[in-house]
């Protein structure tokens, strides 16, 4: 990422490592949640709570919860659960 003011960061979680950029200003910031089933998150002992459309209902109740102006989903299963996001919305 370039531009002006950009800070770019790698960071590692649950031993994935993760790039974060934000603006020097604080205009955006980066949220990595635990997607369902995945560390401390709730998860199902059914697989098909496990389907996508499940998936994109926790984001969009999370999303929808912080009541954020814009959101870009993109990385690893983030990228699958935002493409069907768009989707469904």
């Amino acid at each position: 990422m370039e531009g002006e003011g950009i800070i770019h960061k790698q960071v590692e979680a649950n031993k994935i490592q993760i790039h974060l950029t934000e603006k020097e200003e604080g205009s955006f910031r980066a949220l990595t949640p635990d997607l369902r089933g995945y560390d401390d998150s709730f998860a199902p002992p059914d697989v098909a709570s496990y389907f996508v459309f499940h998936v994109v209902g926790n984001l969009v109740a999370l999303l929808d919860a912080l009541a954020l102006p814009q959101v870009m989903i993109a990385l690893a299963l983030g990228k699958e659960v935002d493409w069907n996001a768009m989707r469904m919305r």
